[in-house]
């Protein structure tokens, strides 16, 4: 298991810093990488859906957003019906 950000924070110095930052441009790793997979996965999905015309969504629309409401039980059932 990797150590903490906070424990790394006193261990690296501003050059390793910067290398991991760089790094983390090229090869992206963590949650928010799996994320943006995930919505390729998603809109490759709903583009290729038999009668689906028109304009698709953006990415954006698959990825989480953090300061919206978490949806109800009752509200993802409506809106997986919704898309079939």
């Amino acid at each position: 298991m990797a150590p903490h950000p906070d424990y790394l924070r006193k261990k690296l110095d501003a050059r390793q810093l910067a290398e991991w930052e760089a790094f983390s441009g090229i090869e992206q790793f963590g949650t928010q990488h799996v994320e943006m997979l995930t919505a390729f996965i998603c809109r490759t999905i709903e583009e290729n859906t038999p009668g689906r015309k028109g304009e698709f969504s953006k990415l954006t629309r698959f990825m989480p957003s953090y300061k919206e409401r978490i949806m109800t039980a009752e509200e993802i059932h409506a809106a997986i019906r919704g898309a079939t």
